[in-house]
C-alpha cells in the first residue's frame, strides 16, 4: 500500500489507528492528534518508509508491548527531508535514513519516549541544529531514543545551528563534515573522515569557526573547503593540521594554533591569515 501525497493523523477519539500491514510508504507524514500504533504483532517490524516530509506535533506514536515489536518510520526521499516533533512517542519506535536520504531535524528531537533504535546508514545525511550534536545515551542531543543509536563514518553531516554547538560523543566521523554556524562548533572527540574522498566544509552559506577542541581530525587524503571563518586547531591537547590532498582555503579565512602545549605547524601549505594563540610553543 502507499500513498502518494499526505497521510494524516487528526483525531482518532477513544481508539487508534493501527497499522496492520508490514510497509506502507507515504510522502509526507502527519500527524496533530490521536493515537497512531504501528505494530501490535509479536517479534517483528512494521514500517512507513517517508519520502517527503515528518511531523509528528502532538497525539502519541506508539507500538505493543511484546517482546520484539518495533514499528520504524524509515527515511529515503531524493530532497532534503524536514523532522518536526513534539508529539508523544512511547514503546519500541524506530527511526533509520537510507543511503542517499538526508534529514533536517534543525532543533527537534527524536524523544526518550521510544525505546527503539536509530540508525543513519552509509550514505545518508542528518542536519542538526542542536546545541548538543549527535550523542550515544541520555536525554540530550538530536536522538534522544534510548535503544541503539548508531551513526555510520561513511555518512554526512551537517551542523548549521544559530547557537554554539557541540558536535557530541555520536560523531566520531564520515564521509563529509559541513559547519554552517555564526556562533561556531566544537568537536567533542576525534574523528576520522573517509580515506581518500572526505570533506570538511567550513562556512559555506556564514562565517564560521570550527575548533577540534583539542581533538584529532585524521583524514588520509580528501578535502579542505574553507570557505569563510577560521579552523582552530588545539586546545589543552595540541593537535595538527589533517593531511588533506586539497586545501581550498578562501581569501580573508584563517587557520588558528591553539594548543596550550607545545603544537606543531604544518610548513606545506599556504595559507590566507595564519594565528597562534594558546600558550604551548609552536
Amino acid at each position: 500500500m502507499s500513498v502518494s501525497g499526505n497521510l494524516e493523523i487528526k483525531n482518532t477519539g477513544t481508539s487508534s489507528l493501527i497499522l496492520n500491514q508490514s510497509a506502507l510508504s507515504v510522502n509526507n507524514f502527519i500527524q496533530s492528534g490521536g493515537i497512531l500504533n504501528l505494530n501490535i504483532t509479536g517479534n517483528s517490524t512494521k514500517t512507513i518508509n517517508i519520502s517527503g516530509n515528518y511531523s509528528h506535533t502532538a497525539g502519541t506514536i506508539t507500538t505493543a508491548t511484546t517482546s520484539g515489536t518495533f514499528g520504524e518510520f524509515s527515511f529515503g526521499g531524493n530532497s532534503t527531508q524536514t523532522f518536526i516533533s513534539g508529539g508523544i512517542l512511547s514503546n519500541r519506535v524506530n527511526y533509520s535514513i537510507k543511503s542517499g536520504a538526508m534529514v533536517d531535524f534543525g532543533s527537534n528531537i527524536i524523544s526518550a519516549g521510544s525505546s527503539g533504535n536509530f540508525i543513519l546508514n552509509n550514505g545518508g545525511t542528518i542536519i542538526t541544529q542542536n546545541t548538543n550534536g549527535l550523542t550515544t545515551s541520555g536525554a540530550s542531543g538530536t536522538v534522544q531514543l534510548t535503544g541503539t543509536r548508531a551513526y555510520s563514518n561513511l555518512a554526512n553531516y551537517i551542523f548549521n545551528g544559530s547557537l554554539a554547538q557541540n558536535t557530541g560523543n555520536g560523531f566520531v566521523g564520515g564521509a563529509s563534515l559541513t559547519l554552517n554556524n555564526p556562533s561556531g562548533v566544537t568537536l567533542t572527540t576525534g574523528i576520522t573522515l573517509q580515506a581518500g574522498i572526505g570533506l570538511l566544509n567550513i562556512g559555506q552559506t556564514v562565517n564560521t569557526t570550527f575548533s577540534d577542541g583539542g581533538n584529532q581530525i585524521t583524514c588520509d587524503g580528501g578535502i579542505l573547503n574553507l570557505t569563510s571563518g577560521t579552523l582552530k586547531l588545539g586546545a589543552a591537547n595540541a593537535t595538527t593540521l589533517p593531511q588533506f590532498a586539497t586545501f581550498n582555503i578562501n581569501p580573508s579565512t584563517t587557520i588558528e594554533y591553539a594548543a596550550s602545549s607545545e603544537q606543531s605547524v604544518e610548513s606545506d601549505i599556504t595559507y590566507t591569515n595564519l594565528s597562534f594563540s594558546g600558550s604551548g610553543q609552536k
